[in-house]
């Protein structure tokens, strides 16, 4: 209720057209499910919230389902990005006596009831011998992002990179998030809100990069919530450079592509790279080759 229509639409094309979405979506990985349950939860309690701003059955019922299978998807660190988001906004607006409602503890035994529910059922469900197994597994893939000997000082600063880099192309308009000028023109009736999701989306980030075994797509479930809030500044607040920036910004990588679809074309019908010698040569003419198929769209972007 807190953002319009335009918002609400631009939000969800952010989250599905920011890099990190589109590479886990199109092979099908857990971490595209778990990062579409973890914004849904967030978001369901950020609506309801900003609508009676008082705590209801509604207000923890409704997002405990949904952590409850976000719950079987990957475990308890779904409660760390919802939690999170939930004490900022409580403690921004200073109304942290609202987690301690009776609706909120109803709220945790739904979501626990869901995951119990399998877990208890988890030595029928697998042969003799297995339940084991499978619960290790289940422990291992959460103890992976904890563990010391994962921390590799090498790939740590470009494992927290790629956590930043995924969400472009929209990573370039998250500074408005914290421009005070920017930020002036929300509703003083939500501008609480506002900082408490901002101090959210800074807190997850900086907590689950942090985290010894973390990998770039350890940050997906956050992108929910700053998608939402990008949405929030590009569109609720009056904007009116960001629309000449974007336009620029697309017609200049929109050059550089189609530059490149020319040359890739003239090299594919020119019989390859042939004047390179080596390995080079030899990798990039068996890109070429697989690179044929796709010519009519290489046409059709340039023509588009």
């Amino acid at each position: 209720g807190f953002l319009d229509l335009r918002a609400r639409f631009a939000a969800a094309v952010i989250f599905l057209t920011c890099i990190g979405c589109i590479d886990s979506g199109r092979q099908a990985e857990i971490d595209s499910v778990y990062a579409c349950v973890t914004g849904m939860a967030i978001i369901t309690w950020l609506n309801i919230w900003s609508e009676k701003r008082k705590s209801s059955f509604g207000l923890w019922f409704f997002p405990s389902l949904i952590i409850g299978f976000g719950l079987l998807l990957k475990g308890p660190v779904i409660l760390l990005f919802y939690y999170m988001t939930v004490f900022s906004v409580l403690v921004s607006e200073r109304k942290t006596k609202e987690a301690m409602s009776i609706f909120h503890f109803i709220g945790i035994v739904v979501m626990l009831g869901i995951f119990f529910s399998w877990f208890l059922s988890l030595p029928k469900a697998v042969r003799s011998g297995n339940d084991s197994k499978v619960a290790g597994t289940w422990v291992s893939e959460i103890m992976m992002r904890f563990r010391g000997e994962e921390l590799n000082l090498g790939k740590w600063p470009v494992r927290v990179l790629g956590a930043f880099l995924n969400f472009l192309p929209w990573l370039i308009f998250t500074p408005l998030l914290f421009s005070k000028r920017i930020i002036s023109g929300i509703s003083d009736k939500d501008i609480l809100l506002f900082k408490g999701c901002r101090i959210a989306l800074v807190a997850c980030l900086v907590l689950v990069n942090l985290m010894p075994g973390t990998k770039a797509r350890y940050s997906l479930p956050v992108y929910g919530l700053a998608s939402m809030m990008t949405a929030w500044v590009l569109v609720s607040v009056s904007l009116p450079k960001s629309e000449k920036i974007w336009r620029n910004l697309i017609v200049v990588l929109s050059g550089i592509l189609t530059i490149a679809c020319i040359l890739t074309m003239f090299m594919i019908f020119a019989g390859g790279m042939n004047f390179i010698h080596g390995d080079l040569g030899k990798g990039l003419n068996s890109a070429l080759i697989e690179m044929r198929p796709t010519y009519p769209t290489m046409v059709f972007c340039i023509l588009s």
